[in-house]
Order: C-alpha cells, then sequence, then structure tokens
C-alpha cells in the first residue's frame, strides 16, 4: 500500500510492482492483472445500473467479480472516489476488498490519504482489511517532490 501526496510516484511504483510480478509469474499463475483507478471502477459499478434486460453490459455481480477473482489487482486513488451515499461506496469496497483478502489475492494499493483519513472517507471496516492485507510494515508512505512538475 503506497500513500501520500499527489505526484511522488504512488502509481508508477504500484504498476512497476505488477508488472514485475507478471514478470516473474509470482501470484499470477497465467491469471488475469488488472489496474484500476478506484473513480473510474465505481463508475464501472454505476454504469451497470442503467442496462437493458438484453444488453452485452455486464450485470453488478459480474463487474464486481472481475475485480474480485483476478490474481493480481491494483487499485488506485483509493479515497478519491465522489460518491454521495457512502454507504453504497464502503459496502462495494468490500465485497471487492472482503473477497480477495478471503482468499489472500494480491492486492495493491495507492491513495493520497493517510490510514485515518482513508477510514474516515471509506469506513474502517474496509480500511483495516486493507491494513491486514497489506501488514503494516508494507504500508509505505511515498513522500518527496511532486514530480510532474
Amino acid at each position: 500500500c503506497f500513500w501520500g501526496p499527489f505526484g511522488t510516484g504512488k502509481t508508477g511504483l504500484a504498476v512497476g510492482y505488477l508488472r514485475e510480478g507478471v514478470y516473474h509469474d509470482w501470484e499470477t499463475k497465467g491469471g488475469r492483472v488488472l489496474f484500476r483507478s478506484v473513480p473510474r471502477l465505481m463508475t464501472e459499478l454505476r454504469a451497470t445500473y442503467n442496462r437493458d434486460k438484453d444488453s452485452e453490459t455486464p450485470t453488478e455481480a459480474e463487474v464486481l467479480n472481475v475485480y474480485t477473482r483476478c490474481s493480481m489487482l491494483a487499485l488506485d486513488d483509493l479515497g478519491a472516489e465522489n460518491v454521495r451515499n457512502t454507504g453504497w461506496l464502503e459496502d462495494r469496497l468490500y465485497q471487492i476488498i472482503g473477497e480477495r483478502h478471503e482468499n489472500e489475492r494480491l492486492t495493491l494499493f495507492t491513495s493520497n490519504l493517510s490510514l485515518e483519513a482513508l477510514a474516515g472517507r471509506i469506513g474502517e471496516r474496509v480500511t483495516w482489511r486493507i491494513v491486514e492485507m497489506c501488514g503494516k510494515e508494507r504500508i509505505v508512505n511515498v513522500d518527496g517532490p511532486n514530480l510532474r512538475l
């Protein structure tokens, strides 16, 4: 889990880790490796609510399955999502993160928020699952100058 100010390279570190994992086939076993920003993931889930019965658009359950069952997943910008119903957000994140936690699937997280601030945004239950998955010693504060300037 990488957290810290924007522009310090957290996303690049997560992508590098995923690439290294694929190259060495750490946890992938030939399975799917995904990188997704959490705001984009939430948009993807919301889009399932407007689908027609006969549509080829996936259902919410199908979208959730993609993220719970892939071999390696990086969730980028956790806490940056903009939703009015925080209960909905917490539930969807818990479904993904809780399932991955239970099945010990490799999951990376990036956020601009500290653990305390993240807990206030996505709920303590989800945040503590993240801490358990990563281990406190692997929650890294990535600090430094903005590399985008």
